[in-house]
């Protein structure tokens, strides 16, 4: 326990394996906590962590410090997947967004990070 919070590891969560914890935990080392699951999807690599690996994550309250609630995050998954995953092929072959131009957008550790809010429901 730590501050009345049970906490225990990546691998304890059911679909689960140890390749996706150890990109998980790059990911964040190199780009620091995950704001949204949206981020998480940009930032993770996606051939690594899949579909059942990040649903399980959010049943389990992995993304609840976001503030989206579970049910809506599972909702827009799919959504959230595929943005990342053309923010990551878009990052590999250096192609922007118009939205990159403000300045505070960009890869983090060498992977895409969404750049606005456009089309990302919060709850």
């Amino acid at each position: 326990m730590v501050e009345g919070n049970i906490r225990f590891g990546l691998n304890a969560v059911k679909a689960s394996g140890t390749r996706p914890w150890r990109r998980i935990k790059r990911a964040r080392e190199e780009g620091g906590r995950f704001t949204s699951l949206w981020d998480f999807c940009a930032r993770v690599d996606c051939r690594t962590v899949n579909k059942k690996s990040i649903e399980a994550l959010i049943k389990c309250g992995a993304f609840d410090s976001t503030g989206a609630s579970r049910k809506g995050m599972l909702g827009v998954l799919e959504a959230a997947q595929g943005a990342g995953q053309k923010a990551q092929q878009d990052a590999l072959i250096g192609q922007g967004s118009i939205f990159d131009l403000s300045g505070d957008a960009g890869a983090v550790g060498g992977r895409a990070r969404p750049t606005s809010s456009r089309a990302r429901p919060t709850r």
